[in-house]
């Protein structure tokens, strides 16, 4: 990819807050791989959140 084009972490308003989402969907992604239903990612990635110390919201 050219460097030009490249977006990174430092553009973002939060940097930190992204660089720790974006890992915690990694983590998800390689523990579950692809193909399982949305709600198994959700419960995931909210066990990620909790564990990495992102704040959450959980939808009702």
């Amino acid at each position: 990819m050219y460097e030009s084009t490249r977006i990174t972490n430092k553009n973002f308003l939060e940097a930190e807050l992204s660089y720790k989402i974006q890992g915690a969907v990694y983590n998800v992604f390689n523990k579950y791989g692809r193909g399982l239903k949305e709600q198994i990612y959700q419960k995931a990635l909210e066990e990620e959140f909790r564990k990495s110390g992102i704040p959450l919201i959980q939808k009702a």
